[in-house]
């Protein structure tokens, strides 16, 4: 910005972006109801761009869960596992490479609760795993879990990639009862996160979603 008067610069404008580009949601159908744990598969037809990212806001669009960023225009097809979280209307949105405010195009679905056996509380003689909560969350999540016998615990986090990004518990001994484990991801990005519970004959996966 310059002063007319002064010739003088009075500030810097912020560099801007034309974002070009449209999405057409094939599926899911808006509507649509899943299951925590289910995999929908997107269907986006995206023209006038190379490559574009998706998300998803289970809160109405105040925060976003990277699906996939940098999917090619071409690939008018993705499987995506539902989070295992509750909510009405979770939007799914298509938006330029890098830049979530910038739309494209989007849909909206609805998850209901799981029932599915591997996300509900898991009993196999050696332990009782229950659900993380909360869930989704914002900084700190716990998972509870019952032992009939002492035994060894290993608990680990991985990231949507499969990288272990956290070790809770390794092979440490846990007494006979009821115990319960917190996940701190202050330092971690939002995004869809798996804990691994292993105890003797019993191994139990549980996703949690963070969203700030």
């Amino acid at each position: 910005m310059v002063d007319a008067a002064t010739d003088l610069e009075l500030a810097l404008s912020d560099r801007f972006r034309i974002v070009i580009g449209a999405a057409e949601f094939i599926s899911p159908k808006p509507g649509t109801a899943f299951k925590g744990g289910q995999t929908a598969t997107i269907r986006c037809n995206v023209t006038k761009t190379d490559r574009y990212d998706l998300w998803y806001s289970v809160d109405g669009g105040k925060s976003w869960v990277a699906i996939q960023q940098g999917v090619s225009a071409k690939q008018q097809s993705f499987n995506w596992k539902v989070p295992s979280v509750t909510a009405e209307n979770v939007i799914i949105r298509a938006s330029a490479v890098g830049l979530v405010c910038a739309e494209l195009g989007n849909t909206s679905i609805s998850i209901d609760t799981p029932t599915d056996v591997e996300e509900q509380p898991l009993f196999t003689g050696d332990a009782l795993v229950g659900l993380p909560a909360p869930n989704p969350f914002t900084n700190e999540t716990s998972l509870d879990f019952t032992l009939p016998v002492g035994n060894a615990v290993t608990i680990e986090v991985f990231d949507a990639v499969g990288k272990r990004i956290a070790v809770i518990a390794a092979n440490e001994m846990f007494a006979a009862g009821q115990h319960s484990v917190r996940f701190d991801a202050d330092m971690l990005p939002n995004g869809m996160y798996t804990i691994r519970f292993a105890s003797g004959a019993t191994v139990a996966q549980r996703s949690v979603v963070l969203m700030r």
